[in-house]
Formats: structure tokens, sequence, C-alpha cells
């Protein structure tokens, strides 16, 4: 009579190791495109948040300083801040806000004035008015987007639109 003996299984067969890296590379996948979606998010959080504190802070520059100021868009990523000089139609700039294409301008922002005590006026007729600016993430991240909104009484909210 032969005596059989049992056979220890040590370690893992070459198709359980398969699985697991397949199921790892999956998670692996999904995390990635996950972290990707949410960078573009805090960008667009970001870019939202620096417009709109510099909004504030020239507003508040505009009724420290007794000075209109004016806000232009240029492109699609760009906006500028400028002061009013001591002589009609001279303009100083005091600041350049870029985007730098990871966020850009839905469409081209329309231009204002903030005058002395605050308030949000259109350059044309110098009446109180509300501009909205809306930001949007790159086309890969989901099409996310911010409404900026530039109140006539100079207060700003922000609207967050995520898909």
């Amino acid at each position: 009579m032969r005596k059989t003996r049992a056979v220890k299984k040590n370690g893992f067969t070459l198709i359980e190791m398969v699985i697991v890296l397949a199921m790892l590379g999956v998670l692996g996948a999904v995390s990635f495109a996950y972290s990707m979606r949410q960078q573009s998010r805090w960008d667009l959080r970001g870019t939202a948040r620096e417009i709109s504190s510099t909004i504030h802070n020239l507003k508040q520059s505009a009724s420290r300083q007794n000075l209109m100021h004016r806000v232009e868009f240029e492109n699609e990523n760009i906006m500028h801040a400028y002061a009013r000089g001591e002589t009609a139609g001279d303009w100083q700039h005091l600041l350049r806000v870029e985007t730098l294409g990871k966020v850009s301008f839905a469409e081209q922002p329309v231009d204002f004035l903030i005058n002395s005590r605050g308030m949000i006026l259109c350059p044309l007729n110098l009446q109180p008015v509300s501009r909205t600016i809306t930001l949007r993430s790159p086309k890969g991240a989901g099409y996310d987007n911010i409404f900026i909104r530039v109140l006539p009484h100079g207060g700003v909210q922000i609207e967050r639109h995520f898909n």
C-alpha cells in the first residue's frame, strides 16, 4: 500500500494574481478619472473666488480713494482693472487676473465701472447695472459652470452648477 501525502498549497495561483491585478487596475482608473474631475472643480472654484475677491477689493479701493474704477475683460481668460487718473480719460492700470487656461469665460463678459460709493455702473450711461461672469471648466471635465453675479449695489454672488 502506498501512502499518499497531502499536498499543501503555498501562495496564490497565477489566475488569482491576474484577477487581483485587474481589479486594482480598474479601481485605479476610476479613482484617477474622479481625481481629475475634482481637480478641475477646485480650479474653477479657486478662479471664481479670485475674481470675486478682486471685485470686492476694487470696490473698497474705489471707495477709499474716491476714484472711479473700471473692469475690462480681454480674450477668454483675462480680466484687467483700472483706476481713473486725475484727468478725464486717464486710466491707471491696477492689475491683471488671468485664469491660465485651466478655466475660461463661457462668453465674453461685459465691462463695468465701480464708482466711489461701490456701485456697479454701465460704462455707456453710468446707470446702475448687474453683470454676470460665467466661468467654465475645460471640456474634458464635464462642462461645470460657475456664475459670478455682480449686483448693482456692489455685492457679489457665486452660484455653482456642476454636472
